[in-house]
Protein backbone atom coordinates (compact mmCIF):
# COMPACT_ATOMS: atom_id res chain seq x y z
CA UNK A 1 0.00 0.00 0.00
CA UNK A 2 1.46 3.33 -1.10
CA UNK A 3 0.45 6.46 0.76
CA UNK A 4 -0.25 9.68 -1.18
CA UNK A 5 2.66 12.05 -1.53
CA UNK A 6 2.93 15.19 0.58
CA UNK A 7 1.57 17.22 -2.35
CA UNK A 8 -1.39 14.87 -2.76
CA UNK A 9 -2.45 14.99 0.86
CA UNK A 10 -2.12 18.80 0.93
CA UNK A 11 -4.53 19.13 -2.00
CA UNK A 12 -7.19 16.76 -0.71
CA UNK A 13 -10.58 18.37 -0.11
CA UNK A 14 -12.80 17.98 2.94
CA UNK A 15 -15.65 16.12 1.20
CA UNK A 16 -14.66 12.79 2.69
CA UNK A 17 -11.20 12.52 1.15
CA UNK A 18 -9.67 13.65 4.44
CA UNK A 19 -11.17 10.75 6.37
CA UNK A 20 -10.20 8.41 3.56
CA UNK A 21 -6.58 9.50 3.85
CA UNK A 22 -6.60 8.96 7.61
CA UNK A 23 -7.89 5.45 7.02
CA UNK A 24 -5.08 4.87 4.52
CA UNK A 25 -2.58 5.98 7.14
CA UNK A 26 -4.14 3.64 9.69
CA UNK A 27 -4.03 0.75 7.23
CA UNK A 28 -0.33 1.39 6.72
CA UNK A 29 0.31 1.56 10.47
CA UNK A 30 -1.51 -1.73 11.01
CA UNK A 31 1.47 -3.40 9.32
CA UNK A 32 3.37 -3.03 12.61
CA UNK A 33 4.38 -6.28 14.27
CA UNK A 34 2.15 -7.34 17.15
CA UNK A 35 5.27 -8.18 19.13
CA UNK A 36 9.00 -7.47 18.79
CA UNK A 37 12.09 -9.05 20.38
CA UNK A 38 12.86 -7.79 23.89
CA UNK A 39 16.28 -6.19 24.11
CA UNK A 40 18.43 -7.21 27.06
CA UNK A 41 18.86 -4.40 29.58
CA UNK A 42 19.18 -3.68 33.28
CA UNK A 43 15.83 -1.91 33.42
CA UNK A 44 12.77 -1.65 31.19
CA UNK A 45 10.24 1.09 30.43
CA UNK A 46 7.27 1.28 28.10
CA UNK A 47 5.57 4.23 26.41
CA UNK A 48 2.31 4.50 24.49
CA UNK A 49 2.03 6.00 21.01
CA UNK A 50 -1.65 6.96 20.88
CA UNK A 51 -3.36 7.74 17.57
CA UNK A 52 -6.84 9.00 16.80
CA UNK A 53 -8.95 9.84 13.77
CA UNK A 54 -9.03 13.56 12.84
CA UNK A 55 -11.56 15.53 14.88
CA UNK A 56 -12.41 18.07 12.17
CA UNK A 57 -13.18 17.81 8.48
CA UNK A 58 -10.38 20.26 7.76
CA UNK A 59 -7.78 17.83 9.13
CA UNK A 60 -6.93 14.96 6.78
CA UNK A 61 -4.36 13.15 8.92
CA UNK A 62 -4.37 10.86 11.90
CA UNK A 63 -3.34 12.63 15.09
CA UNK A 64 -0.68 11.57 17.62
CA UNK A 65 -0.71 12.27 21.37
CA UNK A 66 2.24 13.90 23.15
CA UNK A 67 2.98 15.08 26.66
CA UNK A 68 5.32 17.82 27.86
CA UNK A 69 7.13 16.52 30.91
CA UNK A 70 7.20 18.65 34.05
CA UNK A 71 10.47 20.35 34.93
CA UNK A 72 12.24 18.37 37.64
CA UNK A 73 15.93 18.51 38.55
CA UNK A 74 16.04 14.75 39.21
CA UNK A 75 14.41 13.73 35.91
CA UNK A 76 16.69 12.89 33.00
CA UNK A 77 13.92 13.86 30.56
CA UNK A 78 12.78 16.94 32.50
CA UNK A 79 10.81 19.39 30.34
CA UNK A 80 11.00 17.23 27.22
CA UNK A 81 8.27 16.17 24.81
CA UNK A 82 7.45 12.49 25.19
CA UNK A 83 4.87 9.76 24.92
CA UNK A 84 3.11 8.88 28.18
CA UNK A 85 4.68 5.92 29.96
CA UNK A 86 7.29 4.86 32.47
CA UNK A 87 9.16 2.02 34.10
CA UNK A 88 7.90 -1.55 33.95
CA UNK A 89 7.67 -2.92 37.49
CA UNK A 90 8.58 -6.48 38.41
CA UNK A 91 5.79 -8.85 37.40
CA UNK A 92 4.19 -6.38 34.97
CA UNK A 93 3.74 -6.85 31.24
CA UNK A 94 4.52 -3.93 28.94
CA UNK A 95 0.81 -3.29 28.48
CA UNK A 96 0.08 -3.37 32.20
CA UNK A 97 2.90 -0.91 32.86
CA UNK A 98 1.96 1.55 30.14
CA UNK A 99 -1.75 1.39 31.00
CA UNK A 100 -0.91 2.19 34.63
CA UNK A 101 1.40 5.03 33.64
CA UNK A 102 -1.08 6.54 31.16
CA UNK A 103 -3.74 6.64 33.85
CA UNK A 104 -1.41 8.02 36.52
CA UNK A 105 0.13 10.69 34.29
CA UNK A 106 -2.85 11.81 32.20
CA UNK A 107 -6.01 10.02 33.33
CA UNK A 108 -6.09 7.99 30.10
CA UNK A 109 -7.85 4.64 30.53
CA UNK A 110 -6.39 2.18 28.04
CA UNK A 111 -8.24 -0.77 29.59
CA UNK A 112 -11.80 0.57 29.34
CA UNK A 113 -13.57 -1.89 26.98
CA UNK A 114 -13.88 -0.42 23.49
CA UNK A 115 -11.93 2.75 24.31
CA UNK A 116 -8.59 1.82 22.72
CA UNK A 117 -7.36 -0.73 20.20
CA UNK A 118 -3.86 -2.18 20.29
CA UNK A 119 -2.18 -1.98 16.87
CA UNK A 120 1.42 -3.11 17.30
CA UNK A 121 4.91 -2.44 18.63
CA UNK A 122 7.94 -0.39 17.68
CA UNK A 123 11.40 -1.91 18.16
CA UNK A 124 12.87 -1.44 21.64
CA UNK A 125 15.26 1.49 22.06
CA UNK A 126 18.36 1.11 24.25
CA UNK A 127 19.39 4.08 26.39
CA UNK A 128 22.75 3.99 28.16
CA UNK A 129 23.70 6.08 31.14
CA UNK A 130 25.15 5.80 34.61
CA UNK A 131 26.72 2.45 33.82
CA UNK A 132 23.39 0.76 33.09
CA UNK A 133 21.13 0.14 30.11
CA UNK A 134 17.43 0.96 29.85
CA UNK A 135 15.26 -0.71 27.21
CA UNK A 136 12.34 1.49 26.16
CA UNK A 137 9.43 -0.32 24.52
CA UNK A 138 6.72 1.47 22.54
CA UNK A 139 3.21 0.12 22.06
CA UNK A 140 0.87 1.75 19.52
CA UNK A 141 -2.85 2.13 20.21
CA UNK A 142 -5.76 3.74 18.38
CA UNK A 143 -8.13 5.80 20.51
CA UNK A 144 -11.67 4.72 19.64
CA UNK A 145 -13.64 6.66 22.26
CA UNK A 146 -12.61 10.25 23.12
CA UNK A 147 -11.50 10.79 26.71
CA UNK A 148 -13.97 13.28 28.22
CA UNK A 149 -11.50 14.65 30.76
CA UNK A 150 -7.72 14.52 31.19
CA UNK A 151 -6.33 14.68 34.72
CA UNK A 152 -2.64 15.57 34.54
CA UNK A 153 -0.24 14.50 37.28
CA UNK A 154 1.34 17.87 38.09
CA UNK A 155 4.61 16.36 39.31
CA UNK A 156 5.09 14.46 36.02
CA UNK A 157 3.27 16.26 33.20
CA UNK A 158 3.05 19.98 32.41
CA UNK A 159 0.82 19.74 29.33
CA UNK A 160 -0.45 17.40 26.65
CA UNK A 161 -2.20 17.50 23.29
CA UNK A 162 -2.52 16.11 19.77
CA UNK A 163 -0.42 16.67 16.63
CA UNK A 164 -1.30 15.79 13.01
CA UNK A 165 0.81 12.87 11.84
CA UNK A 166 1.16 14.72 8.53
CA UNK A 167 3.48 17.20 10.27
CA UNK A 168 6.00 14.40 10.76
CA UNK A 169 5.71 13.34 7.10
CA UNK A 170 7.05 16.68 5.89
CA UNK A 171 10.54 16.09 4.51
CA UNK A 172 11.74 19.40 5.96
CA UNK A 173 10.16 19.16 9.41
CA UNK A 174 13.47 18.70 11.29
CA UNK A 175 15.50 21.71 12.45
CA UNK A 176 18.64 22.03 14.60
CA UNK A 177 17.67 21.78 18.26
CA UNK A 178 19.73 24.91 18.96
CA UNK A 179 17.28 26.93 16.86
CA UNK A 180 14.09 25.51 18.40
CA UNK A 181 14.90 25.40 22.12
CA UNK A 182 15.63 28.69 23.85
CA UNK A 183 18.20 27.30 26.28
CA UNK A 184 19.76 24.39 24.43
CA UNK A 185 23.09 23.34 26.03
CA UNK A 186 26.10 23.31 23.71
CA UNK A 187 26.32 19.52 24.03
CA UNK A 188 23.02 19.29 22.12
CA UNK A 189 24.39 21.24 19.15
CA UNK A 190 23.64 19.42 15.89
CA UNK A 191 20.82 17.26 17.19
CA UNK A 192 17.61 17.45 15.12
CA UNK A 193 14.26 18.58 16.48
CA UNK A 194 10.70 19.13 15.27
CA UNK A 195 8.54 22.02 16.60
CA UNK A 196 5.02 20.71 17.19
CA UNK A 197 1.70 22.47 16.59
CA UNK A 198 -0.50 21.22 19.44
CA UNK A 199 -4.28 20.86 19.20
CA UNK A 200 -6.61 20.26 22.16
CA UNK A 201 -3.93 21.50 24.54
CA UNK A 202 -4.47 20.53 28.19
CA UNK A 203 -2.41 22.23 30.90
CA UNK A 204 -1.49 21.16 34.41
CA UNK A 205 -2.28 23.58 37.22
CA UNK A 206 -0.09 26.66 37.18
CA UNK A 207 1.39 26.11 33.70
CA UNK A 208 1.38 29.10 31.34
CA UNK A 209 -0.15 28.36 27.94
CA UNK A 210 2.51 30.23 25.95
CA UNK A 211 5.36 28.57 27.85
CA UNK A 212 3.79 25.19 27.20
CA UNK A 213 3.38 25.78 23.47
CA UNK A 214 7.01 26.92 23.18
CA UNK A 215 8.10 23.80 25.02
CA UNK A 216 6.56 21.36 22.54
CA UNK A 217 9.73 20.64 20.59
CA UNK A 218 10.26 16.99 19.69
CA UNK A 219 13.82 15.64 19.81
CA UNK A 220 16.02 12.97 21.37
CA UNK A 221 14.63 9.61 22.44
CA UNK A 222 11.02 10.25 21.43
CA UNK A 223 12.05 11.53 18.00
CA UNK A 224 14.12 8.37 17.57
CA UNK A 225 11.12 6.20 18.51
CA UNK A 226 8.92 8.06 16.02
CA UNK A 227 11.49 7.70 13.28
CA UNK A 228 11.52 3.94 13.88
CA UNK A 229 7.71 3.95 13.88
CA UNK A 230 7.55 5.78 10.55
CA UNK A 231 10.20 3.54 9.04
CA UNK A 232 8.63 0.30 10.31
CA UNK A 233 5.24 1.28 8.87
CA UNK A 234 6.67 2.54 5.59
CA UNK A 235 5.03 5.95 6.10
CA UNK A 236 8.23 8.00 5.92
CA UNK A 237 11.46 8.67 7.73
CA UNK A 238 12.38 12.02 9.23
CA UNK A 239 15.69 13.39 8.04
CA UNK A 240 17.82 13.31 11.15
CA UNK A 241 20.45 15.57 9.64
CA UNK A 242 20.13 19.18 10.65
CA UNK A 243 21.85 22.00 8.81
CA UNK A 244 25.55 22.04 9.44
CA UNK A 245 25.46 18.74 11.31
CA UNK A 246 26.73 15.29 10.47
CA UNK A 247 24.82 13.58 13.28
CA UNK A 248 22.61 10.97 11.55
CA UNK A 249 20.50 10.03 14.58
CA UNK A 250 19.92 11.47 18.04
CA UNK A 251 22.18 9.88 20.64
CA UNK A 252 21.53 9.94 24.36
Amino acid sequence: LKLPSALEWRTMTTNGAAMKFAKQQLKQIESLARSVPRKAADRRACVACLLRQPRSRSQESLEMFFILRATRATDRWSGQVAFPGGHVDDGESDHQAVARECFEECGLSLDVPGAYRFIGCVADQLVRGGGSRLAVACRVYEQILPEPFLDLQVSEVAACGWVPLSLLLDADCAQPVSSTLQKAPAVWEGLPSVPLQIADLTLARGVDVQDARKGFVLWGLTLNIINCFLGDTGCATISLRSEGSQVPTPRL
